[in-house]
């Protein structure tokens, strides 16, 4: 899973080597990451809504 292409692929993204926004990108996508491997489907069910 990939916030953005250029997280997926770099070979995709033409701009890569001058675009601003990049390290926002990977740096979000890593925390979305770490939060999710925080969590398990087996925990999730069991919670209470």
């Amino acid at each position: 899973m990939a916030m953005n292409l250029c997280l997926a692929d770099r070979k995709k993204c033409e701009f890569l080597r001058q675009c601003p926004v990049h390290h926002v990108w990977h740096n979000a996508q890593q925390k979305f990451i770490e939060e999710l491997k925080k969590h398990n489907f087996d925990d999730l069910s069991r919670q209470k809504k």
